[in-house]
This record gives structure tokens, C-alpha cells and sequence, in this order.
């Protein structure tokens, strides 16, 4: 199995970084051999590029060298309409509740540019220090700026 990662896709250039997410054309190797569309797998995976690109600019530069990772506690996903190769989509990041050691993470994937709307991604996740093991409180740097993302997060785009 071949892991997606957001590096890789930005090299190949099918993905660009965008505020708040990620704009992808959607190519032929992204597809299932015999199929016409993105498998849930696959937008689960680009989802996971999404939340990579926000790690990087809404945690890690603010994380003050300190050790610190997040895990997945509970997903969930709605996949509305399908997404057809050629497509060009936006999966879009908000910051819907911070807790004290979690914060809680709504990913939209649209037509770009539209509201038109293919899934809708949930995600929960913890903060944890890989060095305990354990969960673990952020720096307040990073609360505050989470804080402010979820407090100003009236659009996707």
C-alpha cells in the first residue's frame, strides 16, 4: 500500500495549498482501476492532506519546539455526491470546539469555487505527547490560535 501524503501530491502538483485547505484536481491515478470517481478511501486519504496542511500552519509554528502530535479519537463522513476524475475540488478545514487537550475538526469537500457540496468530514482529535504516550495540553499559542480560528470560522473558504 502506497501512503498519500501532502507533500507527495504537492511535488506531483495535483494539489495546491489553499487558505484553510486544500484545492485538487482529481487525476486519473487517483482513481480505482474500472471506476469513474474517487473511492470514499481516497477522500478520506486527501481529507487526511487537508488536516496535515492545517497541522503544519495552525500548530506546528506555533507549538514552541515543544513535542506534540494529535490522534484520531472518532471520525465520521457523509459523502453526498460523487467526485468524477477531471474534477477540480476544495477540502476546506473548520475548528467547530476546542477542549483543553482535543479540538474538533469539520472538513468540507466542494466543487472549487461553488458550495456545491461532495462530503463533509468530522474529526476529533487529541493532542498527544509522543514522548509520555499520554494526552496532552497544547502551548497556549496554539489554544489561542484555535480558539480564534473556531471563533471566526463563518466560512469554508
Amino acid at each position: 500500500m502506497e501512503i498519500t501524503t501532502l507533500s507527495d501530491l504537492l511535488k506531483d502538483g495535483s494539489v495546491k495549498e489553499i487558505s484553510r485547505g486544500i484545492s485538487v484536481e482529481v487525476c486519473p491515478s487517483m482513481i480505482i482501476e474500472g471506476e469513474d470517481r474517487l473511492s470514499y478511501t481516497t477522500i478520506i486519504r486527501l481529507v487526511e492532506c487537508s488536516r496535515e496542511h492545517h497541522w503544519q500552519t495552525d500548530v506546528l509554528q506555533l507549538a514552541q519546539n515543544k513535542q506534540l502530535d494529535s490522534i484520531c479519537k472518532s471520525l465520521s463522513a457523509d459523502f453526498k455526491k460523487p467526485i468524477f476524475v477531471g474534477s477540480r475540488i476544495q477540502i476546506t478545514y473548520s475548528i467547530t470546539e476546542v477542549r483543553r487537550k482535543s479540538y474538533r475538526l469539520s472538513f468540507h469537500v466542494n466543487a472549487e469555487g461553488t458550495d456545491y457540496q461532495h462530503a463533509v468530514v468530522d474529526m476529533l482529535c487529541v493532542f498527544y505527547d509522543p514522548t509520555t504516550r499520554k494526552a496532552a495540553s497544547p502551548p497556549p499559542p496554539v489554544m489561542n490560535h484555535l480558539t480564534e480560528i473556531q471563533e471566526n470560522r463563518g466560512s469554508h473558504t
